[in-house]
């Protein structure tokens, strides 16, 4: 355990992490500490003996909460307020635990977009993807096309669906040998819709 003097008495390091401390202190009397702040840590004091004033700055308004604490009293500061301990007038002394501490926000979130699953992420490539691509494929038998599109099932994913052999293919484009080429009507995986 480290011990170090200070102008009003000793302090004394038991523990100590990354997000965490605690100090035995011993103030002798009359001791008062220097007026001072914590911007991240919240300071936290516990009394073994005597009685310790705890001064704290408030920053929503301009006066000063003074509290007197006797043995087993707790107290909490919060980070970024201005405090300061003192012997009470009278004392022999004080023994006294300070502890720091960080506490994270709950609500310490900026989101920049929405969050999905794997699936939700799948579905929407999906109709991306019927969204933007048309098949075009010759003119033919049903069993043509659907082997033309590697098996995929009629309505799959997009995949082809009935085709009218009535409809008119005058103007629409050929391919090398002449045959008429017609696009496949797709739906969407999502909504269902011819698109």
């Amino acid at each position: 355990m480290n011990k170090a003097g200070k102008v009003w008495g000793e302090t004394q390091l038991i523990c100590q992490t990354p997000n965490f401390e605690l100090h035995r202190i011993e103030i002798v009397p009359g001791g008062k500490c220097s007026k001072h702040r914590h911007l991240h840590k919240v300071n936290g004091f516990y009394v073994e003996s005597g009685e310790l004033i705890i001064r704290v700055w408030k920053n929503d308004y301009d006066l000063v909460d003074e509290t007197l604490l006797f043995q087993g009293d707790f107290m909490r500061v919060d980070p970024g307020e201005y405090h300061q301990f003192e012997v009470s007038t009278g004392a022999v002394g004080v023994i006294a635990y300070e502890v720091y501490w960080v506490e994270f926000d709950p609500k310490d979130i900026d989101r920049e977009t929405v969050g999905s699953s794997t699936q939700d992420n799948l579905k929407q490539l999906l109709t991306e993807a019927t969204d933007n691509v048309v098949r075009v494929l010759p003119a033919g038998p049903i069993e043509d096309m659907h082997r033309s599109v590697a098996g995929s099932p009629a309505g799959e994913f997009g995949g082809p669906t009935a085709v009218n052999d009535d409809e008119s293919l005058e103007g629409s484009p050929h391919d090398a040998d002449g045959n008429p080429i017609r696009a496949i009507p797709r739906r969407c995986p999502k909504t269902g819709a011819q698109t």
